[in-house]
């Protein structure tokens, strides 16, 4: 990178997805990186709202102010 040039963004996420074999459906959980932020998701929206907070044009959608559900677990 050039001295000139700005530095660029990073948003990075790790992702778990669980199925349980006794249960319908799945949950997981999403963590943002740089902040060791993280929530525990039932709907793929929720991660979606929350990956928004932190980088909202990475997945085309507008930044919530939503905490990302009641299960939102602050680190």
């Amino acid at each position: 990178m050039r001295a000139h040039e700005p530095a660029p963004e990073i948003a990075s996420f790790v992702i778990r997805f669980v199925r349980d074999p006794d249960a319908a459906g799945y949950w997981g959980w999403v963590r943002h990186v740089q902040s060791d932020t993280e929530i525990r998701f039932t709907h793929w929206q929720e991660a979606q709202a929350f990956i928004a907070r932190f980088a909202p044009a990475a997945l085309g959608i507008e930044a919530s102010t939503s905490s990302g559900g009641q299960d939102a677990l602050e680190r």
